[in-house]
């Protein structure tokens, strides 16, 4: 079952859920003093990416839905995942597709790999949110993207002909 709400809703509840800015995530399972990953800081245009590879799934996301719909590193609450003190636990996802207020598609630029604890928080998220979308930049587009993507410039072109048709 997948819950929707909008982005006003989602901080109402849960005044934490950082949606778009920066967050940090600490990498889990790394040995003291040494990297979990390998990752290497990019910068596209102004923005700065903790890796190559969420920088290249930017730069193709942006070329699909524009700068506008889409939100970086986006902290959402894990309502599956509370613990037993009833703190809630949250998940940070790298891109996220906003349509009219609220979110439509979770990109998550992943190779091949991951650490347990994201493996856990994954699962609670599909439990909370809805299905994640896994990309790496190099390999086809994810149908979920594609479609979407069409769903969009569709819906824009028909906005854009009845507009065209009844001048104000």
């Amino acid at each position: 079952m997948s819950l929707r709400f909008s982005i006003a809703e989602i901080q109402r509840m849960c005044p934490k859920a950082k949606i778009g800015g920066v967050a940090a995530v600490p990498a889990s399972g790394a040995a003291p003093g040494k990297s979990w990953s390998a990752a290497q800081p990019t910068s596209v245009g102004e923005i700065k990416f903790p890796s190559k590879t969420q920088a290249r799934v930017y730069h193709q996301l942006e070329s699909l839905f524009g700068a506008e719909r889409l939100r970086l590193d986006t902290r959402w609450p894990l309502l599956a995942g509370v613990k037993a003190n009833g703190r809630v636990l949250y998940m940070s996802i790298d891109f996220c597709v906003v349509v009219e207020g609220k979110p439509k598609l979770w990109i998550d630029a992943k190779t091949k790999r991951k650490s347990r604890d994201w493996e856990r928080g994954l699962a609670m998220f599909r439990q909370s949110w809805g299905e994640v979308v896994l990309w790496d930049g190099r390999a086809e587009v994810p149908a979920e993207v594609v479609q979407l993507s069409l769903a969009l410039k569709i819906q824009n072109s028909k906005q854009q002909k009845d507009s065209e048709k009844c001048p104000t």
